[in-house]
C-alpha cells in the first residue's frame, strides 16, 4: 500500500519529537500520518514473521518491533534502551 507507507514516512521524518511521532504512529490523533497507524497484536499491522532477526540501533533514538518472547524465533536487539512494543 503504497498511500500508507508514504503517510507513515511524512510522519516518521516530520518535525515533532520521537515521543510525539511514535505516539501518532500508534494511533494519537494530529500527525501526518492521517488515519495510517502502526500497531500489533491480533488485529495489528506489524506481525511477528517467524523469523530470528537482529536488530540494532544507531545514535539517537529507535523504535524497533520486535518479538521478545522466548523461544527460537527470539529476536536478537542490540544497543537497547527500552522495549516499546512487542509482536
Amino acid at each position: 500500500n503504497t498511500v500508507a507507507l508514504m503517510d507513515l514516512t511524512k510522519e516518521w521524518f516530520g518535525p515533532d519529537s520521537i515521543a510525539a511521532r511514535i505516539g501518532h504512529l500508534r494511533g494519537t490523533l494530529g500527525g501526518l500520518n492521517g488515519s495510517t497507524f502502526l500497531t500489533t497484536g491480533t488485529v495489528g499491522t506489524v506481525h511477528a514473521d517467524l523469523a530470528k532477526d537482529s536488530l540494532k540501533g544507531e545514535s539517537g533514538s529507535d523504535w524497533f518491533f520486535a518479538d521478545t518472547t522466548a523461544g527460537l524465533t527470539k529476536d536478537i536487539l542490540s544497543d537497547l534502551a527500552e522495549v516499546l512494543d512487542e509482536i
